[in-house]
């Protein structure tokens, strides 16, 4: 977890001192794929979680982005009539840091010429790998299957990686950019959840997140370029001279 953190400072470090950089924060719903959530879409294992994240624009549409995530899942057999009598439930704490490229469909050029700001508003998908820290608590009915004995022994929390895929929207201010992201996370292991030989041991384990972004723009800025007076339109030098009552 140390490593975890020290690495995101230092990615945020290096950033920081570039231009095009956003720096923001990320609030929703998550949503768990895996032995004890069987339907894509269950509303009652909702739940909450957030991050951070910062990007730096090396082009017009594409950008590198590291982020850092936390959530809470969970998910019971218990809400399921076909899996009640197995009678297990899972709670598990998610955090991931992670590395990847973003493709902006309309691109992020933030200036349209010299003096004139252009807001932008542009899809974008997102692929990257990182790596995630689960610490997951395991809990039976006194009428359900017991555990196999290797899921009862796994040691929390654990350290295994992670491919995030996204997709999102978003709209670019001056300073600010707002927008909305969804992301798919496929974990490289069946024990996020704490429980695999007891349920499906040949699926890996996936997580969704769905939320709000929004970030803040520092270094050189659209605004500094922004000055009070019309842009200055270049004549040609015979008009220039005749305007001036020179021949």
């Amino acid at each position: 977890m140390r490593n975890l953190l020290t690495l995101l400072f230092a990615v945020l470090c290096f950033v920081g001192n570039a231009q095009e950089v956003e720096v923001g924060l990320k609030g929703g719903v998550n949503l768990f794929h895996g032995d004890l959530v069987p339907n894509i879409v269950d509303v009652e294992s909702l739940g909450f979680g957030g991050g951070l994240f910062a990007r730096y624009h090396f082009s017009p549409k594409f950008d590198l982005k590291a982020s850092f995530n936390y959530g809470q899942y969970e998910g019971t057999d218990l809400n399921f009539e076909e899996r009640a009598n197995r009678g297990f439930s899972f709670e598990s704490t998610l955090i991931d840091f992670t590395l990847g490229a973003e493709w902006n469909l309309l691109g992020v050029n933030i200036y349209e010429n010299q003096k004139r700001f252009a807001s932008n508003f542009t899809p974008y998908l997102h692929l990257g790998v990182g790596a995630n820290l689960a610490d997951a608590t395991i809990s039976t009915t006194a009428e359900g299957r017991p555990l196999d004995p290797q899921d009862l022994t796994r040691e929390y929390p654990s350290l295994s990686m992670v491919v995030p895929m996204g997709l999102g929207i978003r709209y670019s201010l001056d300073k600010f950019v707002v927008g909305i992201e969804g992301t798919l996370t496929a974990g490289l292991n069946d024990y996020l959840d704490g429980i695999s030989r007891s349920a499906n041991q040949t699926d890996n384990d996936w997580y969704t997140s769905v939320g709000i972004t929004v970030a803040y723009r520092i270094g050189e800025s659209a605004s500094s370029y922004i000055g009070s007076d019309t842009p200055v339109e270049y004549l040609e030098e015979d008009e220039y001279y005749e305007e001036d009552g020179n021949n």
